[in-house]
């Protein structure tokens, strides 16, 4: 509830995360890797204030970013609520090809974004 209610109040902040769990459906991140939209909000959540203020498709590479240093670091995401909750366990293996994958679409413009995801809706 608590999530719902932070989404709710902040619109951009919930734009910027509807970006990016429409980016992870279209480059299907949940069924290769295991991403769900779980792991999306509670990263954004813990990194509102720094998403706070900016535009949606920069506060949507910044959120790209800090899922991008969290796997990084630790090579699973905080549960952020629950000091040392592990949310999101997985071979290494998964976890860089996911790294790989966030690198490759952080660099993509907005139109590249449409242009991949209407090709997958095609298929």
């Amino acid at each position: 509830m608590l999530e719902k209610t932070f989404l709710r109040n902040d619109a951009t902040l919930r734009d910027i995360v509807r970006l990016a769990k429409a980016t992870a459906v279209c480059q299907e991140w949940k069924e290769k890797f295991g991403l769900k939209s779980f792991h999306i909000k509670r990263v954004a959540i813990k990194y509102s204030d720094e998403l706070e203020g900016l535009t949606l498709w920069n506060g949507y590479k910044q959120l790209l970013r800090k899922l991008l240093e969290e796997l990084a670091s630790t090579q699973t995401f905080d549960g952020f609520f629950v000091s040392n909750q592990v949310t999101y366990k997985k071979k290494p293996e998964k976890v860089n090809m996911l790294k790989e994958e966030i690198k490759q679409v952080i660099t993509w413009s907005s139109a590249k974004l449409t242009l991949v995801c209407e090709a997958i809706a095609w298929e």
